[in-house]
């Protein structure tokens, strides 16, 4: 498949995925951490799917603290159908989104620190959920600000993010 096919796929997924949950009008956000609710811990495994999916985003969260790049990839599909824009950039393909961070941060220690302020989650089918979150960046003793928007799927290795879309604001 060309990467003009790919890319329209992909186009084409998340375009019915809105159509399907805006259709839905009982569809509402499933989780919310702004909200008092069990939240997994490294000592409980996560049950229900919002749970395993916020599991997910704090992983990426530790791995990126971590100054780990390779770990945090574990949380995005191997595909070179992933999907990846940041600031208007637009990254195609994991292997694509791996190399653009290890040219990125050569020296791990100027990736700084994430703070995540808030996650709301919602189902958009048995396979598929969105993810909405807040994050404070660090770097350099200078805070910027991210609102991501994640769209996960279910594999058969677990729940990847297949399309990241992240906005930034450096006051």
């Amino acid at each position: 498949m060309s990467r003009t096919a790919s890319r329209w796929s992909i186009t084409l997924l998340l375009f019915l995925s809105v159509q399907a949950f805006a259709a839905d009008p009982q569809s509402t956000w499933v989780y919310d951490s702004a909200k008092p609710s069990p939240s997994p811990s490294e000592s409980s495994r996560a049950t229900t799917d919002e749970e395993q999916i916020y599991a997910v985003i704090l992983d990426q969260l530790r791995y990126w603290n971590a100054h780990d790049i390779e770990h945090y990839m574990d949380c995005f599909w191997k595909s070179s159908d992933l999907l990846v824009v940041i600031d208007g950039e637009q990254i195609m393909g994991w292997a694509e989104l791996l190399a653009t961070y290890q040219r990125g941060f050569p020296n791990r220690q100027e990736m700084g620190t994430i703070t995540l302020q808030r996650v709301k989650i919602q189902r958009l089918s048995s396979d598929f959920f969105l993810a909405l979150s807040w994050f404070t960046i660090r770097i350099r003793d200078r805070d910027s600000y991210s609102t991501d928007t994640l769209i996960f799927r279910k594999l058969p290795e677990g729940w990847k993010v297949i399309s990241d879309h992240a906005s930034y604001l450096e006051p």
